[in-house]
This record gives C-alpha cells, structure tokens and sequence, in this order.
C-alpha cells in the first residue's frame, strides 16, 4: 500500500479539487492503485494575503465536508502546500501550516532561480521556528534551485509523473538511489486518473527505493497521535 505525500484533494480548498464530487473521484482513483494515505495539501500563499488563521478555518471545513463522504478507507491527513516568501518564517501562526499532528512543513520555492535569501529563510525556519522541511516537486525547479536544495539536506518530494518522464527519469530516480531525495507525491490537481497512473508506475520504476519512499513517508506520518 501506498503513501501520497502531495495531493490537492480537499474540495474547494486551491485551484485543485472544484468540489466534492471531484474530490471523491480522486480518492477512489488512488485507492484503485493502491494509496491507502494521502496527506491534503492545499496551497497557501502569504504574498496573497492570506493568515494561517484563514488556511486552518479552510482546511478544517474542506477536510471535515471530504472525510464525511469519504467510503473510501483512504486515510486523509491535513497538510499544507507552503509557498516560501521572504516573509513567511517570521508569520505569526506557521506552525498551524504544517502537517497536523507532526513538525514537518512541506515548502514550494519561489519561480526562478536561486537566491541567498531562501537558504536563510529556510534556515531560520528550521533552526528558530523549530519545524521540520520538506521541499516540494524538487523536479519542478530550475537547475541552480535544484542543487542549491539538494546541497542543503532537507527533505525532498518528487512528483511522480516527472519519474514517468524518460527526459527526467534517470536524475530522479539516481535522487532516490543516493538517498537524496526522500517522499513521492502525486501533486494531483484535476485528471485523479492519470495522475494515480503515473503514481502507480513511479513506484514501480523505483523499485525498492519506492519502498523506502513509502517507508520514510509512514515514519514520518507516525508523529501523528492517533
């Protein structure tokens, strides 16, 4: 059984799922290959106004309106898709961004290329906010982005449709063999589908390092009191 450790799944909560119709189609998707744990990670984007506050209250209601539905037998846990901004490691609240129950914070980078201020940002979020970081989709990033993180030890996840990529396939999966990279995630917005395909067959591209993946992904999600 499989852990997806990046997914748009609550309904209405970002630009992922629309609606709870949508979001059930997703889950059911996922358990057809396997998934038997999704941590929901909406968006939140300081820059664009938004509080922790605000993403809590939203995610709480996204999350109670899907586990309601949810006949499923996935286990949904609440995360957060948190996107780094100079600003962010002194927010007010960040703790309530993580993933519930555990001191791990999934951070997406800013567009472009890297810049001194991310490593201090991320620093300080690690060494004066006490939180933990994985950084999401390392696949996604520009190439000085890309080594500049992989340089620096945090956590990293991998999208799964990039590992089905040929282009892309070798690199990744050479992260996953030199323990470099660490969580896979479907990042599932709107096709749940193909986008659990591509989870599906990641995996099994992987190997045994898809197997440490969900292994890390459960010990990680074991912070969680039950």
């Amino acid at each position: 059984m499989y852990v997806d450790f990046h997914a748009h799944i609550l309904p209405g909560a970002d630009h992922g799922s629309p609606d709870l119709a949508h979001s059930l189609r997703q889950l059911w998707a996922a358990k057809n290959v396997g998934v038997d744990t999704i941590v929901a990670t909406p968006h939140f984007y300081l820059e664009s106004g938004h509080t922790a506050e605000e993403f809590q209250s939203r995610r709480d209601r996204t999350y109670e309106a899907l586990v309601q539905s949810n006949t499923t037998g996935i286990r949904i846990i609440k995360g957060g898709e948190i996107h780094l901004s100079y600003d962010l490691p002194t927010l007010e609240g960040l703790e309530q961004l993580t993933i519930e129950g555990t001191n791990w914070i999934l951070l997406e980078m800013p567009r472009g290329i890297w810049q001194n201020w991310i490593a201090d940002a991320i620093g300080y979020i690690e060494s004066a906010r006490k939180l933990r970081v994985v950084i999401a989709h390392i696949d996604r990033y520009e190439k000085s982005m890309q080594e500049n993180l992989l340089d620096m030890g945090y956590g990293i996840q991998v999208n799964a449709e990039n590992i089905c990529n040929r282009l892309q396939r070798r690199k990744l999966c050479k992260l996953f063999k030199t323990g470099q990279a660490h969580l896979l995630g479907s990042d599932v917005h709107t096709d749940p589908v193909q986008s659990y395909g591509w989870f599906q067959k990641a995996v099994k591209i992987l190997g045994q390092d898809g197997e440490t993946a969900m292994e890390t992904a459960r010990s990680i999600l074991d912070e969680i009191p039950s």
